[in-house]
C-alpha cells in the first residue's frame, strides 16, 4: 500500500488516485492537499514552531502530514508552503 501511495504522489494521478487508493484500503484515510498518510512522530513543525525537539521517547503516530516543502500554518490548521508563514 505505501508504495501504492508514492506511485500517486510522483505521478500525481491525484484525484484518481484518492479515489482508487481509498476503494483498496478503505481504512487509511485520504489526506488533504499537501499532505500524505504516514508514520511518523506526532510532533508537526508549524509557522510558529518551526523545530520540533525529537528524543528516542517522543511518541509516534499513523497520520496525515505535510509533504516536502509545506509546513503547517498553526497546530490543528492546513498545509502551506514554508513561504506563505507569515512570521
Amino acid at each position: 500500500m505505501h508504495l501504492y501511495g508514492k506511485l500517486c504522489t510522483l505521478f500525481l494521478f491525484l484525484a484518481w488516485c484518492n479515489v482508487a487508493y481509498s476503494a483498496v484500503a478503505p481504512n487509511i484515510p485520504v489526506c488533504p492537499s499537501f499532505e500524505e498518510f504516514t508514520y511518523s512522530y506526532e510532533c508537526q513543525p508549524t509557522c510558529a514552531t518551526r523545530v520540533c525537539t525529537i528524543t528516542s521517547t517522543s511518541p509516534k503516530r499513523e497520520a496525515c502530514t505535510c509533504k516536502l516543502g509545506y509546513i503547517r500554518a498553526g497546530p490543528k490548521e492546513a498545509c502551506i508552503r514554508n513561504s506563505q508563514c507569515k512570521y
